[in-house]
């Protein structure tokens, strides 16, 4: 995810999936403390590196409550989405994963 998870917010339904996978969605953080913890990721100058798009919007508590009540039911085909989406735009991705 290093260098590479600003890319979700490229995409639509990015930013969603983000606050709606299980490990963010089920943790034991509320979501004031969630929304920081996706603001802390998604800097420039952490985890997401150059990947950010130039139009990033923070993550408000009011948008992390309004996702994280939407339960992801197909996490795998989610994310295959999202990948495709971001091959169609160009960005590279060196998952191991193919399509």
């Amino acid at each position: 995810m290093t260098g590479f998870v600003g890319n979700f917010l490229k995409v639509p339904g990015g930013r969603e999936f983000l606050v709606r996978v299980p490990g963010m969605s089920q943790s034991a953080l509320n979501n004031a403390q969630l929304a920081d913890l996706l603001n802390w990721l998604l800097r420039e100058d952490g985890m997401a590196g150059t990947s950010m798009p130039a139009n990033y919007q923070p993550y408000s508590t009011e948008e992390v409550t309004r996702l994280r009540a939407a339960t992801m039911l197909n996490l795998p085909g989610t994310r295959a989405e999202l990948i495709k989406a971001m091959r169609a735009q160009g960005i590279a991705i060196e998952d191991g994963m193919g399509n």
